[in-house]
């Protein structure tokens, strides 16, 4: 009632997004599940299948050290930051490199007992 009252000129269209709208069109055109015979409308709610149902979580490998990422957007980040060279910033004490520079300053401060905040 509340959909075709606030929302009139978008009721039809609102209604026609209701989870057995969906089921049916994912069923027709889906994310099929390769563990049953699930069919889900998006990638996200089959991976939140995956997960719940099968207990399988959608992993990022990283090709150079083999960390698991949750996100393909993390396992670039993870790439870009760790093992690009040109991002690194270096110890001028020891030469140890940082992906960001607060844990260069972080280590500066810990490992070489230098304030970095001092003037």
């Amino acid at each position: 009632r509340h959909v075709r009252k606030t929302h009139a000129s978008q009721a039809d269209y609102l209604l026609s997004r209701t989870p057995s709208k969906q089921v049916r069109e994912s069923e027709e055109r889906g994310y099929p599940c390769s563990e049953c015979d699930g069919n889900f409308a998006s990638w996200g709610i089959l991976q939140k299948h995956r997960k719940s149902v099968h207990g399988i979580e959608q992993r990022h490998v990283c090709d150079e050290c083999g960390k698991l990422l949750s996100h393909k957007r993390l396992l670039l980040r993870h790439t870009r930051e760790v093992h690009s060279r040109g991002h690194q910033k270096r110890c001028e004490q020891c030469g140890e490199t940082f992906s960001r520079p607060y844990k260069l300053k972080r280590h500066i401060e810990f490992v070489h007992g230098i304030d970095k905040g001092e003037n």
